[in-house]
């Protein structure tokens, strides 16, 4: 999550009697957070996960670790010897932005939402037009049901897709998401993380799962019994909750794992 800091260190050296190991964030503007004392293990590794309390969107405000030297009990503002440090900096804290806290680049997204946050908070959108949907099927109302799964199409596809359209023939093409899509959000991930492997392979299960999505969602659009589409609701549902809990679930993940760096003398 972005409101987490994970620490993996090795070949630490014991720190002197009476004194002991503190890590901190240290923020654009100088200003440092507490991330505690820091017990050192018998292999001389050091591992900590951090959640901040305030569920704050840490990459909003730091960029750089320290790990300092402090009395055992440790103190309120660093003090002593700075023994290890690591920051993003340049292009790779301008990705970690954009993807986990503004989009200030091109292209542009609307409120510049960051790609990351876009993927999830639009994909949430295609999910409950999925449910809305299923629940117009649920009363006989094939006409709002229609007009639920071009939702779902459109909102996965982003006004800029080849396939965003009108598919209830109402002669309107309705999006009721931001606009970007799932598949623009994902597809710029890949871009932006375009060296990271995990990044592109879980980019192109989002977009094939959306893609099937729309599909389906195509297919119950062409059946004129209400019975058959509602089975087949049932399907599409399936596949909605997979993409959440599946591929876009390993992007976020893949994309949080590629912010990292490396933290020395």
């Amino acid at each position: 999550m972005a409101d987490q800091f994970i620490l993996n260190l090795n070949h630490v050296p014991r720190p002197p009697d009476g004194q002991a190991y503190q890590g901190w964030l240290v923020g654009d503007d100088g200003t440092t957070t507490s991330l505690g004392v820091l017990n050192l293990n018998p292999d001389g590794s050091l591992s900590l996960e951090w959640n901040s309390p305030g569920s704050e969107n840490l990459l909003s405000r730091y960029a750089r670790f320290q790990l300092t030297l402090e009395p055992t009990a440790g103190s309120p503002s660093p003090t002593g010897e700075v023994v290890l440090a690591g920051s993003l900096e340049g292009e790779s804290l301008a990705a970690a932005r954009r993807l986990f806290v503004r989009n200030e680049g091109e292209p542009g997204t609307p409120l510049n939402t960051a790609f990351a946050l876009g993927l999830k908070a639009q994909t949430d959108v295609a999910v409950q037009h999925v449910q809305n949907a299923a629940n117009a099927a649920a009363i006989g109302a094939l006409p709002e049901m229609r007009v639920h799964l071009e939702h779902v199409i459109n909102i996965l596809e982003g006004a800029a897709g080849p396939r965003f359209g009108d598919y209830d023939g109402n002669g309107v093409a309705e999006n009721p998401g931001d606009g970007f899509g799932v598949i623009g959000y994902s597809g710029q991930m890949a871009r932006l993380l375009a060296a990271q492997a995990p990044v592109t392979s879980a980019s192109a299960d989002v977009q094939a799962q959306s893609a099937a999505i729309q599909d389906k969602c195509l297919e119950i659009l062409a059946i004129q019994d209400m019975m058959v589409a509602a089975s087949q609701l049932g399907e599409l549902k399936t596949l909605a909750d997979q993409l959440k809990t599946g591929p876009i679930a390993s992007l976020y993940q893949a994309a949080q794992s590629a912010i990292s760096f490396s933290v020395g003398p």
